[in-house]
């Protein structure tokens, strides 16, 4: 008898446990939607949540210059090697102008073909969706021209029709209007806000915190969910979205790192980057032979 309910209790703690808040990594997007399909049957598709990042996890560049590879090199130049001749702009709102300029030119692909298909499949079921992305508000045009171009119809089943414009995500005064707790600006160590975005199925964060993001639209919007699965190559991206939520007791939490593009950023960070740069001087000379300047205007984000 004492056996028996041992087994019983273990019996119901693995059934807890099976669908707790988790951290995984994926390489293929076919794992994260089984995942999808297991929580569905838990929850009901409608009670669960798809958020999923654009660059490198939905869309991926076949070309490096302007690709999101390519910019957080830049990025980590203006940082480490501010003098390198490789760095288009020490200027970081005018390198952001550079990078969607750049993107108008070369299109982005599904990062795998299957996507868009297993995307819809999952929107056909009832998942609601929401593209959460580190892009700023410049990009929205672009993106959702991107997204469509791509096959991906990111406005069938979203969690709202947005916002017309920008607006700040959270008041350092009296961040419990905006869904956040103390803790929660302890552990993001929040700071003053940028103005983001959401219209359209996609928020433009203009790279916050993610976590922050997401804690902050679903309490502006009104909704909750039993369990939340999302998707990014970024890890600092997932460990911000996993330090927010993983001790929240009324979501399951499922934080994917998707790693499907780790070889094409460790290609790119390995190679000579002559030819890149030589890319970057013929834009340029493009832009000199047309415009008359080697320059963009620039917008803050």
């Amino acid at each position: 008898m004492k056996k028996l309910f041992i087994t019983f209790i273990a019996a119901i703690a693995f059934s807890i446990s099976a669908f707790a808040s988790q951290y995984v990594t994926y390489n293929n997007f076919s794992q994260f939607y089984t995942l999808a399909q297991t929580l569905g049957k838990q929850y009901g598709p409608q009670n669960v949540l798809l958020v999923y990042d654009i660059d490198c996890t939905l869309l991926t560049a076949k070309q490096q210059l302007g690709s999101d590879i390519w910019f957080n090199w830049q990025a980590g130049l203006s940082s480490t090697d501010p003098n390198s001749k490789y760095l288009v702009s020490k200027d970081f709102n005018q390198m952001l102008q550079y990078q969607i300029i750049l993107n108008y030119f070369y299109p982005l692909y599904p990062t795998e073909s299957n996507m868009p298909q297993l995307f819809a499949q999952l929107q056909n079921q009832g998942f609601k969706n929401l593209i959460l992305s580190a892009r700023g508000s410049a990009w929205e045009q672009l993106t959702e021209q991107q997204m469509k171009n791509a096959g991906f119809d990111v406005q069938k089943n979203e969690i709202s029709n947005g916002f017309t414009g920008t607006y700040m995500p959270y008041n350092l005064n009296n961040i419990s209007v905006s869904g956040l707790t103390a803790q929660d600006a302890s552990t993001a160590k929040l700071k003053n806000p940028r103005a983001v975005a959401f219209e359209d199925g996609i928020f433009y964060g203009s790279g916050q915190n993610k976590g922050i993001m997401l804690k902050t639209l679903l309490a502006k919007v009104g909704q909750q969910y039993k369990a939340v699965i999302f998707i990014d190559d970024t890890q600092a991206n997932t460990d911000n979205m996993w330090a927010i939520y993983q001790n929240d007791p009324t979501v399951n939490m499922n934080c994917v790192r998707y790693s499907y593009d780790d070889s094409l950023k460790a290609a790119f960070a390995a190679e000579d980057k002559t030819q890149v740069y030589n890319q970057w001087l013929q834009f340029q000379q493009m832009e000199q032979n047309v415009f008359g300047n080697t320059t963009v205007p620039v917008t803050g984000e």
